[in-house]
């Protein structure tokens, strides 16, 4: 928590079923009942913005596989324990302040579709 008493909460992302919260200066969080709770590994994003969570192309539905994607550290794949690097084509442009992912969605096709800051929209296959 924050002087005041209360966390900063920079995201909310409705994924696979359960609604993570990103928490400036904590890491990755998920509503339980009443409650936030880091998620197993969470704290490891307190350094870094995530701006698009979504299910990992592939993954089942309701799976713990997600693709998340930070402001400047790149991409990752957590399994539901680790956040493992994910490296891209396009890491060179996302990773600049001008380049970075602020959206994201999947597409019927299994791609992924990322908007950047200032340079367009990319299309990524479900292997990177």
């Amino acid at each position: 928590m924050d002087e005041a008493g209360q966390d900063t909460f920079h995201h909310a992302f409705y994924v696979n079923g359960k609604l993570l919260i990103y928490v400036i200066g904590k890491g990755l969080m998920e509503v339980e009942g009443q409650t936030l709770k880091m998620v197993r590994g969470g704290e490891k994003l307190r350094n870094t913005v995530v701006n698009v969570i979504l299910p990992f192309p592939g993954g089942d539905p309701g799976s713990t596989q997600l693709l998340i994607c930070s402001r400047n550290k790149g991409l990752f794949y957590y399994d539901g324990a680790r956040f493992i690097p994910f490296p891209v084509d396009i890491d060179r442009v996302i990773r600049r302040e001008q380049g970075y992912i602020y959206h994201g969605t999947s597409l019927p096709n299994g791609d992924i579709a990322l908007s950047t800051y200032e340079n367009g929209i990319y299309i990524l296959s479900p292997g990177g």
